[in-house]
């Protein structure tokens, strides 16, 4: 069930409503970046994708027998493959933001990459 890890276990519903499963190791890792996106937004009210460097995350990847951090660039990786579904399970909306003032504002202070993704939390 592809469709549930990208897009999240409510739409994967409506397109394949039987009995397919995820993988448990994809969704322990899928529950790794969520809860690291859940605990910043919490935190501060938003959570800086690109941000995700910082985070210490570990995993056991496709192909790997034992538990190890990832790399910086296996983050990112992730965090974009699990964005549309961290933001619909999480009721998130994203903000792509450009301009070096308003990155500031989220406390991002590289320079690149140009463009950051911010998720928080929809306004009721």
């Amino acid at each position: 069930k592809d469709i549930a890890l990208i897009l999240g276990d409510d739409i994967a519903n409506k397109v394949y409503p039987d009995e397919r499963v995820k993988p448990k190791a994809y969704s322990r890792l899928f529950n790794s970046f969520n809860n690291v996106v859940i605990k910043k937004v919490e935190e501060q009210g938003f959570f800086v994708q690109e941000a995700i460097t910082d985070e210490k995350i570990r995993a056991t990847l496709k192909g790997e027998k034992k538990q190890r951090w990832l790399k910086a660039e296996e983050k990112l990786k992730y965090i974009k493959q699990f964005s549309a579904a961290i933001k619909s399970e999480n009721d998130y909306t994203t903000k792509r933001v450009k301009k070096e003032e308003e990155k500031l504002k989220y406390g991002f202070t590289k320079k690149k990459p140009v463009q950051i993704t911010v998720f928080k939390p929809k306004k009721n």
